[in-house]
């Protein structure tokens, strides 16, 4: 995984400059400093947020301010995240679908090693080459779903959903689906993929280790994470752990795919969990109240693992 990270990382920096600049300018950006509050305007925002007679968003446009920009003199507190409209589509034989897009709050304040993981993710998007999101739901999930003692459909969360191939998938098969991404693109993608096959999903763009900003409160009958949790930093992954087991449902599984312990270096030094994987040992350790069930070696060309795991019921 990480040898073919290294390959697109170099692609992404002058597309990742150019990109940016370009976005810059869509929103009217010229360079210079980011806008800030006067003393007066922060002051008055801290009154309105502590009162709660008008929303962050409300008090942005207040001032005609960004949204983050708000959020970034409100003394680090958060305010809950409210779920965007449901939005209707229709599929391809006209029939409605209803979805849902959340967006995780602004003021979640992340760390530098977070910060290099999200602009690393938003990279591999922006060039198209994001090299776990092949578009094909795996063999693995197609088994726990339609295979030899196929699990029951029932309520389903994807973590790092990506373009939205796997939850389009479960929802084909009768399962009601959540999914959330850190990256809006991707959650965007995966929108218009369910769609365009005419299912419903509920999508959340936000962060997979902060579930409780997220309107998703379960209880989860199966958890999927095809190559997110090993992407995590690994001070984020007992917050990750930790939502999934407040969100299970008795004997739920979760279904999870990441690659090992990493010999051929790491293209992105800052992110040291890129380079640590996920091993089986680490999952005992960090899913008290669940058990390990098992473990298949992948087939990539280096060490990746499919983990199999219940909830205690």
């Amino acid at each position: 995984m990480l040898s073919v990270l290294s390959e697109l990382q170099r692609e992404l920096t002058a597309a990742n400059t150019m990109d940016d600049l370009a976005s810059a300018r869509a929103r009217g950006r010229v360079g210079g400093s980011r806008p800030k509050l006067t003393a007066d305007q922060a002051a008055l925002a801290q009154q309105l947020d502590d009162t709660r007679d008008k929303t962050v968003q409300q008090i942005a446009d207040l001032f005609g301010l960004p949204h983050s920009t708000v959020y970034g003199h409100l003394k680090g507190e958060t305010v809950p995240c409210q779920p965007k409209k449901p939005w209707k589509g229709r599929s391809r034989d006209g029939a409605e679908v209803l979805f849902v897009v959340v967006d995780v709050p602004a003021s979640t304040q992340r760390d530098p090693e977070e910060e290099s993981v999200h602009r690393a993710l938003e990279g591999y998007y922006r060039t198209g080459k994001p090299p776990w999101d092949t578009g094909v739901t795996p063999p693995e999930l197609v088994d726990l779903v339609e295979g030899h003692g196929a699990l029951p459909p029932g309520r389903v969360l994807e973590l790092g959903c990506g373009t939205g191939t796997n939850a389009t998938y479960l929802a084909r098969h009768g399962w009601e689906v959540a999914a959330v991404d850190l990256i809006d693109r991707a959650v965007d993608q995966a929108r218009k993929k369910a769609a365009a096959a005419g299912v419903a999903v509920r999508l959340l763009h936000g962060d997979a280790t902060r579930l409780d900003e997220l309107d998703v409160p379960g209880p989860f009958d199966l958890f999927f994470d095809l190559s997110c949790y090993c992407g995590v930093p690994l001070h984020r992954r007992d917050a990750y752990a930790a939502g999934l087991t407040h969100r299970a449902a008795p004997g739920a599984r979760l279904l999870m795919f990441g690659y090992g312990p990493e010999p051929l270096g790491n293209p992105i030094p800052e992110v040291t969990s890129w380079a640590a994987g996920v091993t089986a040992d680490e999952l005992r350790a960090r899913f008290p109240g669940w058990e390990l069930l098992d473990v298949t070696p992948g087939t990539n060309s280096v060490p990746t693992f499919w983990f199999t795991l219940r909830r205690d019921a």
